[in-house]
């Protein structure tokens, strides 16, 4: 257990943190103890001491007086000594709380029962005045907006009662007519052994001016994204988790908002695109590249499968780090099936010019007819098939392509009149002006 020394002077407190001085004190109180029996002795029985014993008795008393009283001294001497020590720490720590208070970008007001009883030069800016001691001992009530007052006056119930209210933002109109928004936060302190509220005000106003630009622009941006019907406009984050998806998305795929939010993209995909790992792929090509693009196969909500133009971007932050990315679908099935259309007009008509070309330039007319025959063939995409020549009373094959042997024997010269037409061999069919014949 500590010893207490909080009866005793400030000067005498570093003397009994030494042992010396407690040594001091003891031998001295014995050697008195010794004088004060000697005299006793002198005094009540009257026997003489040996006068050495007596002298030595009171030098000794002397001697430690001397040194107790010197101790007292120098303990006095370092206790000024320490006093002045903490005084000029305390100057100094005071000075740098000060160049703190007055460098410091932020508004720092204490508040003492509802007056300002500290003030820094910014909030001194911030409230629109020039001169501390305009502020010094003013109610606070005095410069909180009308709007503000209900809000204020419950942050201060908070508290008086110890709690620490959350921060809260501000507009007030300072006296040149400029609305000022000022974020505020609070503590309760203990400011010259008293309650207080510690204010700390920052003024936000470019801040609040920027963040409502950004949300104007993001506002812009979204209502250009929701015209885009015709497009499917996806944001994901850096697993592929749905996180914003526009009405054009929603027009394409079938999903509402609430339905696909936090959903895997991998849900647009076939089973076996997912099994075969293509949604993983599209993200790494998308952030090792730079970008992804390709036309394929995608499912709506309802399994429906459609034909797909997808472009894949990533979201970068300010350190070139990826941590989302953007997905633009268009169904494109119809153009792909023009296209499809397209491609096969296209050969259907190489494919007549290569057989004008080969019939014009087959000059003997049993080659020429057989070119025929092949040409029509491919088309038709017939097995096989024969062009038949009429003399006026029968039909002689001229030209074969693919028929057997046993059809040959049988259908090589056939009759020209239609009683005997109809008996003919099976798969034999009739032109309408009966130049030639195909079989099926």
């Amino acid at each position: 257990m500590k010893p207490d020394y909080s009866g005793i002077p400030l000067a005498l407190k570093p003397l009994l943190r030494r042992p010396y001085f407690w040594l001091l004190m003891v031998v001295s109180a014995l050697l008195t103890l010794a004088l004060v029996v000697n005299m006793f002795f002198i005094l009540v029985f009257q026997r003489e001491q040996p006068i050495n014993l007596s002298i030595a008795l009171s030098l000794g008393s002397g001697l430690l007086l001397i040194l107790l009283w010197l101790a007292m001294w120098r303990g006095l001497a370092t206790w000024q000594r320490e006093q002045r020590l903490i005084a000029e720490a305390l100057r100094q720590s005071e000075a740098r709380y000060r160049q703190l208070m007055e460098t410091l970008p932020l508004g720092v007001i204490v508040l003492q029962e509802g007056k300002i009883a500290f003030v820094n030069p910014v909030a001194v800016e911030l409230s629109g005045l020039s001169d501390p001691t305009e502020l010094l001992g003013r109610p606070f009530d005095e410069l909180i907006p009308d709007h503000y007052r209900a809000q204020a006056t419950e942050r201060l119930r908070q508290l008086a009662e110890g709690h620490t209210p959350p921060p809260a933002i501000a507009q007030y109109q300072r006296p040149d007519g400029r609305l000022t928004d000022v974020e505020i936060h609070s503590w309760p302190i203990t400011f010259d052994e008293k309650p207080a509220v510690l204010v700390v005000a920052e003024d936000v106003t470019e801040r609040q001016q920027a963040r409502a630009a950004l949300a104007h622009r993001a506002e812009e941006a979204q209502r250009v994204i929701d015209a885009a019907v015709d497009y499917a406009i996806i944001g994901l984050d850096v697993q592929g988790r749905v996180v914003s998806w526009n009405s054009g998305a929603e027009r394409l795929i079938g999903y509402t908002e609430a339905e696909i939010l936090r959903q895997h993209f991998s849900i647009f995909y076939r089973p076996e695109d997912v099994a075969a790992g293509k949604p993983e792929q599209t993200l790494t090509q998308t952030a090792q590249s730079g970008r992804f693009k390709e036309d394929g196969w995608r499912v709506r909500k309802s399994g429906e499968r459609f034909w797909a133009s997808v472009v894949v971007t990533p979201i970068c932050d300010e350190a070139e780090e990826v941590i989302g990315y953007s997905s633009v679908i268009q169904d494109i099935s119809e153009r792909r099936e023009l296209e499809a259309a397209r491609d096969q007009r296209i050969a259907e008509l190489e494919t007549r010019e290569r057989i004008t070309h080969s019939i014009l330039s087959t000059p003997d007319l049993d080659e020429r007819l057989e070119v025929i025959l092949r040409a029509t063939m491919s088309l038709l995409s017939g097995p096989a098939g024969g062009i038949y020549v009429s003399d006026g009373e029968r039909l002689r094959l001229h030209a074969s392509y693919g028929l057997s042997s046993d059809f040959l024997r049988d259908a090589s010269d056939l009759p020209l009149t239609e009683t005997e037409w109809a008996h003919q061999p099976a798969g034999v069919h009739r032109t309408t002006n009966l130049s030639s014949v195909e079989t099926d």
